[in-house]
């Protein structure tokens, strides 16, 4: 998996977010976005997942065999966020069947295996509106973690997160780096990306 972005720029009300953002992501690029409260990481962020657009530049992934559209994108990539919202009516069981249809897990691993990943499994049947935050987090970070995907973005994991939360998705996201993309946003937070090889500071391209 390739990922270029290409002169992005993002620009909101006549203010400009960040400009100039090149750089080409590849199979076991290991990266975090640093930046604090309001400096654009999310935004960069949602413009590499395809859900938001840039106002200049253009973002484009490759496999070795094609090039890909946005639409088939959507399949290779996973993403958490606190801003990205689960289906509350469902119960956690369903909703990881649910999200199995769109995108599988990893090979090997069955929805209960996953639900165990998660260390949530005596909630398989407990509707999510009535998990804690510190809980969504956790199965959010369970399913695009184990998801089976080249490309994988977590902004500010530790979100919700207690120190035993935090040392849990180390261990976890430790386990399934595996070859692919990981980009995460962090305010600085550095078990969050302690896995990280590579550094983009969000500062570098508003000068």
């Amino acid at each position: 998996m390739v990922c270029k972005l290409e002169d992005v720029s993002k620009v909101y009300q006549n203010s400009r977010i960040f400009h100039g953002v090149n750089l080409t992501l590849e199979s076991g690029f290991y990266g975090v976005v640093l930046g604090g409260n309001g400096s654009g990481k999310s935004t960069l962020l949602k413009i590499v997942s395809g859900g938001l657009m840039p106002t200049t530049g253009k973002v484009s992934f490759a496999l070795p065999s094609k090039n890909l559209t946005g639409f088939e994108m959507v399949r290779h990539l996973s993403f958490a966020a606190p801003y990205i919202d689960l289906i509350e009516d469902l119960t956690m069981r369903e909703l990881l069947h649910f999200s199995q249809k769109f995108k599988p897990f990893k090979r090997g691993i069955s929805t209960d295996e996953v639900a165990a990943y998660s260390g949530l499994m005596r909630f398989l049947d407990k509707p999510v509106k009535y998990f804690s935050s510190g809980m969504k987090q956790r199965l959010k970070l369970t399913i695009a973690i184990l998801s089976d995907t080249a490309m994988l973005l977590l902004d500010e994991p530790h979100s919700n997160l207690d120190q035993k939360g935090m040392q849990w998705y180390q261990d976890l996201l430790g386990n399934h780096l595996q070859n692919r993309i990981v980009l995460v946003g962090s305010n600085h937070q550095e078990g969050e990306y302690f896995f990280a090889n590579e550094c983009i500071d969000i500062a570098d391209y508003k000068r």
